[in-house]
């Protein structure tokens, strides 16, 4: 528990550092907002950031919602089984995340 809230604390600031960053790098890469969904990169781009959205989202409710909970309550096993499996689908749509991203990184070269 202790690791999760200490880790929440720096993936917040981590977080609004590569909103800011794709956000250029974007900007940078796209001739126009519709190569967004015209061209494959565009595509793979919606696509990530969808996938981003969801992992930005299971934090956000690791944050406000079960972090709490297990303070309030840290010998409930089945919050802690709920925040293993929350952590877990965390972890693995960020995986994802980043194979997509080495994908748009070569194909941007």
């Amino acid at each position: 528990l202790g690791l999760v809230v200490r880790f929440s604390s720096v993936a917040s600031v981590a977080l609004a550092a590569v909103v800011v960053a794709g956000v250029v790098m974007a900007i940078a890469v796209l001739d126009s907002p519709g190569e967004l969904t015209s061209t494959p990169w565009g595509q793979m781009l919606l696509l990530k950031t969808a996938a981003a959205t969801i992992a930005i989202a299971a934090g956000a409710y690791n944050h406000f919602r079960l972090i709490p909970a297990l303070e309030q309550r840290p010998e409930a096993v089945a919050l802690h089984d709920h925040a293993r499996s929350t952590v877990t689908a965390e972890a693995i749509i960020l995986g994802f995340v980043v194979v997509v991203t080495a994908w748009l990184v070569a194909a941007a070269s």
